[in-house]
């Protein structure tokens, strides 16, 4: 699959996939909470949702900069095709392309990508009923999973119901899209909550979590991200060595300053 471009997705759309984002990690979060994280009327945002309301130019900028949006990521949103600015044109066809949102919600849902996992251990089923139990979602969201890999062509069923990775064994090359700053956030988000809840419920004989703090300078950074993605890379290679696959693990590894770094010209890799 050729990832170089994201396929587009709407403001509405991408308001909608990061409401549904925030209450997977609080359930009870709300949309006058949601609403008032992005400074707007909760009436007029669930008109938004609903395709009821355009988002003015004005809008969309207080909306990206509650989101945490690149600039770039701004202009792609307010030069997409089916949004003006200017209010003219707007009626149903405001509605995302699909495919745009079923692509953003597969970068920013871990499970997604746990689903092509699941599907090389050794007692994997295709049904949902199998994927439900193993990822601890309803049957409901099972599906509404499979059908979005199948959706971006992540996923196949053949005629004897057989599901065919069409990633070629990678999993996480989605992530090789032209990611929007908010999905991939909203990712890291999720792993990390994952990790939390791990802490809490699985015996320490099947994980390991811990932590180290120096001082350094902020210019070895750069190389110390290339150290740590040589280290996954050759973690995830041993991991994956193994003919009895029988669990689905995730590895998470974060690098930051706790003290303000004020001035600092040479920052290296930005990603």
């Amino acid at each position: 699959m050729d990832g170089s471009v994201a396929p587009q997705l709407s403001m509405r759309g991408l308001l909608q996939q990061e409401f549904e984002s925030r209450k997977r990690r609080n359930a009870s979060y709300s949309l006058r909470a949601f609403a008032r994280d992005l400074g707007v009327d909760s009436g007029r945002l669930s008109k938004i949702l609903k395709a009821q309301r355009p988002v003015s130019c004005e809008l969309m900028q207080q909306f990206a900069e509650r989101l945490g949006l690149s600039d770039q990521h701004l202009n792609d949103l307010q030069s997409y095709g089916k949004y003006d600015c200017a209010f003219k044109g707007f009626s149903s066809d405001l509605e995302m392309d699909l495919l745009g949102q079923d692509t953003f919600a597969v970068i920013q849902d871990w499970r997604h990508y746990a689903v092509l996992e699941l599907m090389k251990l050794s007692d994997f089923k295709p049904e949902l009923a199998y994927v439900s139990n193993k990822l601890g979602c309803s049957a409901s969201e099972a599906g509404d999973i499979v059908s979005r890999l199948i959706a971006v062509k992540l996923l196949a069923v053949d005629e004897s119901g057989h599901w065919v990775d069409l990633t070629e064994g990678q999993s996480t090359h989605v992530q090789g899209f032209n990611l929007t700053t908010l999905a991939h956030k909203n990712y890291q988000k999720d792993v990390l909550s994952q990790a939390m809840q791990a802490m809490d419920k699985t015996d320490i004989s099947l994980r390991d979590q811990s932590t180290m703090m120096m001082a350094t300078s902020p210019k070895k950074i750069a190389v110390a991200k290339q150290l740590m993605k040589s280290f996954r890379r050759s973690l995830c290679e041993f991991l994956e060595d193994e003919e009895d696959k029988s669990a689905v693990y995730h590895l998470s590894l974060s690098l930051f300053p706790i003290t303000e770094i004020n001035e600092f010209e040479d920052k290296g890799d930005p990603k």
